[in-house]
């Protein structure tokens, strides 16, 4: 449970769980936490999330929830969306990728017999962590696929060498199974995502599947869903990425790569 606030746009991204419900259904209370960095630790915070709607029911006390929007007061903020269901949110250079996890794994991008998986122009694909969060928009479903890399001379906000990201990920994500033994609900904030279509054939029947690449991360944070009750968070561990609370690419744009010369995601 985290706030991540872009200090670009100020639009802040607030996820953790319902504490309360209004009467009129047109706000609602997230138990969250907000690092303190001269204290090194994560405090608890209740922000108000007020809505030009009314929630509908499937907002409830307790459920895990993900709010997108503007300061609007003291510990409060004007939503410019909100769901407790897999959603996607994009504006201006931010994209939040919200829901339960429905894979995440290191791709090191080599064949079966050990070479290396070769891009278009030849070159040698990079090794990537893919955090995949399936979302329904209209009558399809995208698979949205964020891919996380490591570059060489990272560094934070200060301009010291940056702990690899691939690394924290991979720890991050170390509990995770599959997504029913081990269900994750994950937030993150990244870049807007690069769309395609795959037309392909499942027992003699065209399949078209759409999927959503986005390239780097802002945050990441994760609330256990499974027995545990567990929770990590990016304001508890602060890793690398939770310090910038901006991109962690070394102080890059997000890397381009061309829709055209993704391979099939192998999920």
């Amino acid at each position: 449970m985290k706030i991540y606030k872009n200090s670009k746009t100020n639009l802040q991204v607030i996820d953790g769980k319902i504490k309360s419900i209004a009467d009129d259904r047109m706000s609602m209370v997230i138990a969250t936490q907000v690092y303190d960095p001269g204290a090194k630790k994560a405090n608890n915070i209740d922000i108000t999330v007020n809505n030009t709607y009314a929630l509908d029911n499937t907002f409830e006390k307790g459920k895990p929830v993900t709010a997108v929007g503007y300061p609007n007061g003291a510990s409060s903020i004007l939503a410019q969306a909100v769901s407790t269901e897999n959603f996607a949110y994009e504006e201006q250079e931010l994209a939040v990728i919200a829901g339960t996890l429905k894979f995440a794994g290191y791709n090191e991008e080599v064949n079966e017999n050990g070479s290396k998986n070769l891009k278009a122009d030849g070159s040698a694909r990079k090794p990537h962590f893919d955090i995949k969060i399936d979302v329904k928009e209209g009558d399809k479903t995208v698979h949205h696929i964020i891919k996380i890399y490591d570059f060489e001379g990272q560094k934070d906000k200060n301009g010291n060498p940056q702990k690899p990201v691939i690394e924290t990920m991979k720890n991050r994500f170390k509990d995770f199974v599959n997504a029913e033994e081990t269900p994750m609900y994950v937030a993150i904030a990244t870049y807007p995502g690069q769309e395609r279509e795959w037309e392909h054939e499942v027992n003699g029947n065209t399949v078209i599947d759409y999927f959503s690449s986005h390239f780097g991360q802002k945050s990441v944070d994760i609330m256990y869903l499974f027995s545990k009750e567990k929770e990590l968070t990016n304001t508890t561990e602060k890793t690398a990425e939770a310090e910038t609370a901006e991109a962690t690419i070394g102080g890059q744009d997000a890397p381009i790569v061309d829709p055209a010369d993704e391979p099939a995601p192998a999920f």
